[in-house]
């Protein structure tokens, strides 16, 4: 079976996005960790492949170069970032605890019956029902027929009984 063909970055969906993104922010917070210095070039590569092998790992299909373009270009925030959690006592164990976001969404609980309104007024003495008012305040709709019968319009502007 052929090689699916290599995508590019931008072609991923956003949680490949994130999931690159936190790789590579791992992999920085792990070095710097363990080292108490950023990586420099030869250590960048080496990043570069870790972090690599996660993506197909993942099965993503992006160059190797893409990934390497983008993490030199993020490697700066990643700096400030990194020594702002390392100050701050965060390691890879508490990253790798915290909860999952919860979803936005309201949670489902038993459903309440919706009580119904005061039925409003839909007849008059000349309507059957009153299906609306024009913006004078008139009433429009179905109305009564002689006898108490119901008169509707026809397709033609007539009336039926």
């Amino acid at each position: 079976m052929p090689e699916k063909p290599l995508v590019p970055y931008k072609a991923l969906k956003q949680k490949q996005k994130a999931h690159i993104a936190d790789w590579m922010y791992r992999e920085t917070l792990r070095f710097f960790l363990q080292y108490q210095r950023m990586p420099e070039a030869e250590e960048f590569e080496t990043l570069c492949q870790t972090i690599y092998v996660k993506v197909q790992s993942a099965n993503y299909r992006v160059a190797f170069d893409e990934i390497r373009q983008l993490y030199a270009k993020r490697l700066d925030s990643y700096t400030k970032r990194v020594q702002r959690d390392a100050e701050a006592g965060i390691t890879l164990e508490a990253l790798a605890e915290q909860p999952k976001q919860k979803k936005t969404g309201k949670a489902p609980g038993p459903r309440k019956k919706r009580e119904l309104a005061e039925p409003e007024c839909w007849q008059d003495e000349n309507f059957f029902f009153i299906a609306g008012y024009t913006s004078g305040g008139a009433p429009y709709g179905v109305t009564w027929g002689k006898n108490g019968r119901i008169c509707l319009p026809c397709h033609d502007g007539a009336w039926f009984e």
